[in-house]
């Protein structure tokens, strides 16, 4: 019964946990580039 209860929810939420990844991956992306440029300004 709660297996049942998780795969429903699981499979509901699937498009909302990728697009929750995908935000997540660009953000830290975001970070990763910003705190390049950041460290390529302060060596310049």
């Amino acid at each position: 019964m709660v297996r049942k209860l998780l795969q429903s929810l699981g499979f509901r939420n699937t498009e909302t946990k990728s697009r929750q990844l995908r935000e997540r991956l660009e953000f830290a992306i975001q970070q990763n580039l910003g705190q390049r440029e950041a460290r390529s300004n302060r060596e310049h």
